[in-house]
């Protein structure tokens, strides 16, 4: 998919379905931000998935604190991200995993804050996957 702002473009998994109510951007005088949700499961049930993201470009790209407000928004996670820093980009990541609340599955959740170091972006995402016991 070649994103609407024409910044980068993104590879889905084949089986992947785009919600077109799960998607919005919105351009500013001072950037733009894009979000798109998408989520899966396997034939037989055992295990489903949903994938968050959002890309921001823009005066508010480089605020590393604003992401992990929006990304404990909507993930409940509070705690401490592990920073890798290369040439180009910073990357803070966190997982957590969890008994669902039907006490039915288990759930991995990865969370990213990918920053550029050469401009004000970043793309931050919520990886959930769940399994059923």
């Amino acid at each position: 998919m070649q994103s609407k702002t024409e910044e980068y473009k993104m590879l889905y998994p084949e089986d992947a379905e785009l919600s077109k109510i799960r998607y919005d951007m919105t351009t500013t005088d001072i950037g733009a931000i894009e979000r798109i949700s998408y989520g899966g499961d396997s034939k037989e049930k055992e295990y489903l998935y949903h994938v968050r993201l959002i890309y921001d470009y823009g005066d508010l790209g480089g605020d590393v604190n604003r992401f992990k407000n929006i990304m404990r928004g909507h993930t409940h996670y509070d705690g401490e991200y592990e920073v890798m820093e290369y040439e180009d980009k910073t990357i803070h990541y966190a997982t957590t995993e969890y008994v669902t609340r039907d006490g039915e599955g288990i759930a991995y959740r990865y969370i990213g804050i990918i920053q550029s170091n050469n401009a004000d972006q970043a793309v931050t995402y919520n990886y959930n996957n769940c399994y059923r016991l």
